[in-house]
């Protein structure tokens, strides 16, 4: 039976960090966005980037439950905690023996206080409305300032 194996990340944080990047495309070239009458506005590009991310995941979900024993979902936060069970689960998953690699363990920098404190209160908003019921139903917390990354 094929195999996959997925990360998700809060969608708060997938769809701003995805978004930031999209825009700033955006600014680079608009003549092609304004073209194909794509949103311009970073508001709109974050709301179309945390749908996309609703619409993908319940994608990932039909697939595992189409497929039951076919799909391992990891989470980004539980990974960047600590990568070694995940990686294990992984490896476990798809038949191999579990890496040898200390690197695993050494210490990376994290953005998401950062990127936080970037988040203005209407982009907030806007991610908690799409967001919020898919998060929940992933066993995400509610609040937005809460990300389980340290």
């Amino acid at each position: 039976m094929p195999s996959l194996s997925i990360s998700i990340r809060d969608g708060r944080l997938a769809s701003y960090i995805t978004a930031r990047l999209e825009w700033s495309k955006i600014i680079r070239s608009p003549s092609k966005y304004i073209e194909f009458d794509c949103p311009i506005r970073f508001g709109d590009v974050l709301r179309k980037i945390a749908q996309y991310w609703v619409w993908t995941t319940q994608r990932l979900d039909s697939l595992a439950e189409a497929m039951p024993g076919s799909v391992l979902e990891l989470r980004y936060e539980d990974w960047w905690r600590n990568p070694e069970p995940m990686a294990d689960a992984v490896a476990d998953f798809l038949g191999f023996s579990p890496p040898l690699d200390p690197s695993l363990a050494e210490s990376k920098k994290d953005l998401t206080r950062h990127l936080l404190s970037e988040m203005s209160e209407d982009e907030c908003l806007l991610l908690d409305e799409v967001l919020q019921p898919t998060l929940l139903h992933k066993g995400y917390q509610a609040a937005p300032d809460d990300f389980g990354v340290t």
